[in-house]
């Protein structure tokens, strides 16, 4: 029995061995946990540590303090600023809020500001905050009202006279706020370093100032500027409304560099389109006209190159045409002159080449203008009311100005021209029938073909206060030429023209029935040697209804 207990018992585990061993494994685990809970402890809190360092230092540091933006505002805008109110904003961006924001000119004598702004927000990243802390994500702008005064017309037409460009580059002094330590430039950048990808300004307006005159009002419905870096040309885009031509203009481009202190210097180039200006807001002239094209230059001079299209043009209750035209404009701003070269107008069937000068004060017009082989009735079209009664090709050139006034277009334009006028025939078949039969008695030659009578024409003239001065106007008809001189009245479309005609035959021949044979006396008195006679003539009654004939009497 000993032997087979020994056996049996030999083959089992010891008990107490094998709980030695989990203890030990036990033992080694709970090691490990404490190791990770103390790494995991140590980590958090130098990630708290590094957090409160860093709150720490934001505050420090922080660039949208009220005292570091405050005199930035005025060192970026060369003005006083005035804010309402101001806070901070951290989440979900840093940046900063200020309300009620008043850009005012040192010295401004009681001048209203040269900008208001209701709301404007600037909104940074903590990247940028911590690796570009320079650079501004973006600058929204609410309820922006900006007032330009250019100097009077007595003091000067040129912004040079009081000290700038007429600046909308709010010439100001330093700003006369309450006192602030300087910043470092770590914790403040100078206009220069300072970098603004984007500037919206959506609603904003603009007046443009002057005593003695009638402002002039814009409304941006849409305005964003973007990459506003000194040292960098930014780029814009805008669309403008006009409420006195009720237009509207959308442009871009770029601008700059930007050199405070020397706008007027800076470059700018980009695209624009017009559309719906009403032509009838500013002057007699009517119709709705549309322009695109792109400019170049800079600031204070600045060349347009693009086309016209008015569809309805007309002046006063003229009859309406079409007007195309290409163009050339340089803008010199500070004194708002324009020169327009090398214009090409389509008009009325006619291909019109002109140059143009706007300025002087008040402002004026001076267009030179020519044509050749235009279609003449249509021409007529273009400043009578009723159909013209004649019709046929001209050519001329003229020189005309006018300006801004209460008085019709055409009694605030002066003229003065040559034209010259090819196959003229008369509209209304009864006027025409007469001068058939006028020419064909007059004729040395018969000739067995019957046909319209054409005529030519040449004349001079001045026009002023809405009436056509005729100085000398020659007119030639198979059979006949004349010498005439007298006004044509455009307001009323009366004629007065007298003068002389040459015919190839005698008088009598020139009348019918018993005018002519009353006549036969008088040949003798009129005959001028070979050449048949020489009789007083006259057009009178008005473009509708000429009257033309042989007035033995007239008093010229």
């Amino acid at each position: 029995m000993f032997l087979r207990v020994e056996t049996a018992t030999g083959g089992r585990r010891n008990p107490s061995g094998q709980k030695g061993t989990l203890i030990r494994m036990n033992a080694a685990s709970e090691t490990r946990k404490k190791k990770r809970w103390h790494l995991a402890a140590w980590l958090t809190g130098a990630l708290i540590a590094l957090a409160v360092t860093g709150v720490v230092l934001m505050f420090v540091f922080w660039p949208f303090r009220y005292r570091m933006v405050h005199p930035l505002l005025e060192q970026a805008f060369h003005s006083r600023v005035v804010v309402r109110r101001y806070y901070r904003t951290y989440f979900p961006h840093p940046g900063f809020v200020a309300d009620g924001v008043t850009f005012w000119r040192n010295g401004h004598n009681g001048e209203p500001p040269l900008a208001q702004v209701d709301h404007l927000h600037v909104v940074g990243t903590w990247s940028g905050l911590l690796f570009t802390p320079h650079t501004l994500y973006q600058i929204w702008l609410r309820g922006v009202r900006v007032r330009i005064v250019l100097p009077s017309a007595r003091n000067g037409s040129s912004a040079e006279q009081r000290g700038g460009e007429a600046r909308a580059e709010m010439d100001t002094g330093r700003a006369q706020s309450q006192p602030a330590a300087r910043p470092s430039k770590l914790t403040q950048p100078t206009p220069s370093e300072l970098h603004v990808e984007t500037i919206v300004a959506n609603g904003a307006t603009l007046d443009i100032l002057q005593k003695g005159k009638t402002s002039l009002h814009f409304v941006f419905e849409t305005l964003q500027i973007h990459n506003v870096h000194a040292g960098e040309p930014l780029t814009f885009f805008t669309r403008a409304r006009l409420p006195r031509l009720r237009a509207v203009v959308a442009a871009n481009g770029t601008l700059g560099p930007l050199r405070p202190g020397h706008y007027a210097e800076m470059a700018v180039q980009g695209g624009f389109s017009i559309g719906g200006v009403d032509l009838s807001r500013v002057s007699s002239l009517g119709g709705n006209a549309s322009a695109s094209g792109h400019y170049s230059g800079r600031v204070d001079q600045i060349v347009v190159q693009g086309k016209l299209a008015i569809p309805n043009f007309h002046v006063g209750q003229a009859h309406v045409e079409r007007l195309d035209a290409a163009y050339n404009v340089t803008v010199r701003v500070p004194q708002g002159e324009v020169d327009v070269a090398r214009a090409k107008v389509q008009l009325a069937g006619s291909t019109i080449t002109a140059n143009a000068t706007i300025g002087g004060n008040p402002k004026i017009a001076r267009v030179n203008f020519a044509t050749t082989d235009g279609n003449l009735q249509r021409l007529l079209e273009v400043v009578e009311k009723d159909t013209p009664t004649v019709a046929g090709t001209a050519s001329f050139t003229a020189q005309a100005q006018f300006g801004a006034g209460p008085e019709p277009f055409l009694k605030r334009l002066r003229l003065q021209g040559r034209a010259a006028v090819q196959d003229v025939t008369f509209v209304q078949s009864g006027t025409q029938q007469k001068v058939d039969a006028f020419s064909a008695r007059v004729r040395k030659q018969k000739t067995r073909e019957k046909g319209t009578v054409t005529a030519a024409a040449t004349a001079e003239t001045t026009f002023r206060n809405g009436i056509a001065s005729f100085r000398e106007v020659r007119v030639t008809l198979p059979g006949a030429a004349a010498q005439l001189a007298g006004t044509f009245n455009l307001l009323n479309l009366r004629v007065n023209l007298t003068g002389k005609a040459t015919m190839q035959r005698d008088l009598s021949n020139a009348l019918t029935g018993w005018k002519r044979w009353l006549a036969v006396p008088l040949d003798p008195f009129f005959k001028h040697g070979k050449q048949g006679a020489i009789v007083p003539i006259a057009i009178t009654g008005t473009a509708q209804n000429p009257k033309i004939g042989q007035n033995l009497f007239h008093n010229r």
